[in-house]
């Protein structure tokens, strides 16, 4: 009899000890995002649909704040239709054991990314622009070849090349990569022209803020430069550099990026780019054009002069 007594005060004991860990309160909830540095952005023609990540997410209650005024009670937030710019959102969730809020921009942009292209050759490209432009909406990409020669054209084509073997001329509209930005499928490629200035412009002749552009090297310059760059000393490099315009055509702003850099000390650093890479365009302001210029540490010799094109995707207009 003693001994059942004590299993039953034994067992009442740890019952009573479960029923007290039962009742601890909650931790305060924390939140989380898989956002890309800077923030989501978006195509102005595109929904984005933002669903926060919440621990101890238990009687909760939601605040979406954007300019200071309450928008939305709902934990998950349905972005379209805005106009095109950038939305700082306050996130909150809020329980009986605290809070948490996160910052959210939401960039609406305006983004070019070719792939709604259909008129490429039979060898996934197209060199010869209706009118000396490539259009899409409002935004137009020059282009000369009025006897649609293979040789003599210049300015912006529109591509699916990815032949990253071949490294002669045959080969002028191939990215150095298996896609365009993205995992796309298409993207353009610009070929310097000596007497052109070859530009992106606004054909509604106003003037637009340009977030960012995404470039990378074609095959015939990325095998070019792997072949004739000196390996051993910090001089060599392949330059891309962007101007824009303003609608008097003064230069409202430069921004300059290396397709190619061997100018370190360390043989580490030095690179030529195979991958598309994110080049931030808001120093220049607010523009009509933008104009495009290549030039490298070999430029100046006879031979071996490194091939004056680059591959162009994911243009992005802030407003």
């Amino acid at each position: 009899m003693k001994i059942l007594f004590l299993n039953i005060v034994v067992l009442s004991l740890i019952s009573l000890s479960a029923c007290k860990d039962h009742s601890k309160e909650l931790p305060a909830p924390t939140v989380y995002l898989d956002m890309p540095e800077g923030g989501f952005d978006i195509d102005k023609d595109s929904t984005l649909v933002i669903i926060p990540k919440i621990t101890y997410d238990e009687g909760s209650n939601y605040e979406w704040i954007l300019d200071e005024e309450l928008v939305q009670t709902e934990r998950d937030l349905v972005f379209e239709d805005q106009i095109l710019a950038t939305f700082n959102y306050t996130f909150t969730v809020t329980t009986s054991a605290g809070s948490d809020q996160m910052e959210i921009p939401v960039h609406n942009l305006d983004i070019v990314t070719f792939d709604d292209f259909e008129n490429l050759n039979d060898d996934g490209y197209n060199n010869q622009a209706d009118g000396g432009y490539f259009v899409f909406d409002h935004i137009e990409f020059s282009n000369h070849n009025p006897d649609a020669n293979i040789e003599t054209w210049s300015g912006f084509a529109v591509s699916d090349n990815t032949d990253k073997i071949t490294g002669d001329a045959s080969n002028q509209f191939s990215v150095y990569n298996s896609s365009g930005a993205d995992d796309s499928k298409l993207f353009s490629v610009f070929k310097e022209s000596e007497s052109i200035n070859h530009h992106i412009r606004f054909s509604d002749g106003k003037s637009h803020a340009i977030k960012s552009i995404e470039v990378n090297n074609t095959t015939l310059a990325y095998i070019s430069m792997n072949q004739f760059f000196e390996k051993k000393e910090d001089k060599d490099f392949f330059l891309l550099t962007i101007t824009g315009y303003d609608e008097s055509g003064a230069t409202t702003g430069v921004v300059e990026y290396y397709l190619a850099d061997y100018r370190f000390e360390t043989i580490a650093e030095r690179q030529i780019i195979s991958s598309w890479s994110t080049v931030d365009l808001e120093d220049l302001g607010n523009v009509v054009s933008i104009g495009f210029k290549l030039t490298s540490s070999i430029n100046d010799l006879e031979e071996n002069q490194i091939p004056s094109y680059f591959c162009l995707d994911n243009l992005k207009v802030k407003s």
